[in-house]
């Protein structure tokens, strides 16, 4: 990417979330890279594989079915590589020092939910995490598996949620 020829390079970004990491990657890496919306996977990968965009953003699994045509694997998000894909380093090991975000998946109760019931669901959810089968079938759909408690879980996302509204407020991102 030449920061001297602005939107010289394209991404491919299948939703909202991406739209967002789209921009923090720009912003961290002092690039503009031009964003590129498709609808899903599917289309974008049969532009990327056309040569018609240069990059794609969205999770492994949507990606997984194309991988090895004639697509690879850059870099993954987050903190640490992923066990299913070792050889892919992460988007900091490239250089993009301060991307570390991961997008996740968490389980959400209703407000007021009492906290006892809170408690007993998240022991059995960690309980299932630790399983041995569990934790590799989860790595082998290309998750990264960490147990964690209601707490530290709401404060990531909140933490999260805000980083995220200062990128869209800065790349003046539409809320919808």
């Amino acid at each position: 990417m030449e920061k001297d020829k602005p939107a010289s390079v394209t991404m491919a970004v299948t939703a909202s979330t991406y739209e967002l990491y789209h921009a923090r990657i720009n912003d961290l890496a002092g690039t503009d890279i031009m964003k590129v919306p498709y609808p899903g996977v599917p289309a974008a990968m049969n532009d990327l594989n056309g040569n018609r965009v240069d990059l794609l953003i969205d999770s492994v699994s949507a990606q997984q079915p194309f991988l090895g045509l004639a697509t690879k694997p850059l870099a993954v998000f987050g903190r640490q590589r992923l066990a299913s894909m070792p050889e892919v380093p992460t988007l900091t090991e490239l250089g993009l020092q301060g991307f570390d975000d991961q997008p996740y998946i968490g389980m959400l109760v209703p407000k007021g939910t009492p906290e006892q019931a809170i408690g007993k669901l998240n022991a059995s959810l960690n309980q299932a995490l630790a399983d041995p089968d569990v934790k590799r079938k989860l790595e082998e759909l290309h998750f990264s598996v960490e147990s964690s408690t209601p707490e530290a879980f709401l404060e990531q996302m909140k933490a999260d949620s805000d980083k995220l509204e200062r990128v869209a407020e800065q790349a003046k991102i539409e809320k919808t």
